[in-house]
């Protein structure tokens, strides 16, 4: 995995999870340890996502062949009960570093880093007030160019506009208006609850009882990290949703 999607799946994480509305300060700096210590085992497993998860939020992520025959994607972490499978979390395997371990130890101790990354899925989203997420990598071979995004899926719109409205308000971020939608931006360097700065610029927006998140990416018409997000928006639109009709009808504030 390259360094620079790991960083932002740092960033957007906290981002979304660690909002000082929702967590105190002692809270968010002992779940930023866990999400520092996640990513370092991401970056030294390397491993590769192969099956596609099916049903759920991953029903709801754009397919390479809706952007075009020069788009890739890769699941990088999934936790969603309706999904089959239900979570795909990376976890190193080769431990070939550590002799001597049996192959039940070696068991012992995957299952181990996936229980920890379950209870830290069920923690995040809990806060949030949303019951799914899905990143994916996103990688467009005709700019070079790659893109991580974040699918939340909340139980209630009521829920999602929560968030969102303490999000437009809260100084990490900013608000903004983009070929009609109402999204939120963040820019690079911007710091985060925990101490955590942002590699790269970020967009996003939300539709029914979604919330979407792509980074690089700016809130202007050719950026091509908010044509994503568009993308993306505008499948969900044309889907149906149980309580999406406020959110997705409604005016925006």
């Amino acid at each position: 995995m390259d360094q620079p999607i790991i960083s932002v799946t740092i960033r957007s994480s906290v981002a979304a999870g660690f909002h000082r509305s929702c967590l105190s300060f002692g809270a968010r700096r002992i779940i930023m340890r866990l999400i520092l210590w996640i990513a370092c085992l991401s970056l030294a497993c390397g491993a590769a996502i192969s099956e596609e998860p099916k049903g759920g939020v991953a029903d709801k992520a754009l397919l390479p062949s809706e952007l075009g025959g020069q788009w890739t994607r890769r699941v990088q972490y999934l936790f969603d009960p309706i999904a089959r499978p239900p979570e795909i979390f990376q976890v190193v395997t080769n431990i070939s570093r550590r002799p001597g371990l049996s192959a039940d130890e070696v068991d012992k101790f995957i299952a181990r880093q996936k229980e920890e990354r379950r209870g830290f899925a069920v923690t995040n989203l809990s806060r949030l007030g949303a019951e799914a997420e899905i990143i994916l990598e996103y990688y467009d071979s005709k700019r070079s160019a790659r893109f991580s995004m974040h699918i939340y899926r909340y139980k209630k719109s009521v829920g999602l506009e929560d968030m969102w409205k303490r999000r437009r308000t809260g100084v990490e971020f900013n608000p903004a208006r983009a070929a009609g939608d109402d999204v939120i931006y963040t820019r690079v360097g911007q710091t985060f609850p925990g101490g955590v700065k942002a590699s790269q610029p970020s967009v996003e927006g939300r539709e029914g009882v979604y919330h979407v998140m792509v980074s690089p990416g700016q809130p202007e018409l050719d950026d091509p990290g908010f044509r994503l997000v568009k993308k993306q928006l505008d499948k969900l639109r044309n889907g149906t949703e149980p309580d999406a009709a406020p959110n997705a009808a409604g005016p925006r504030p």
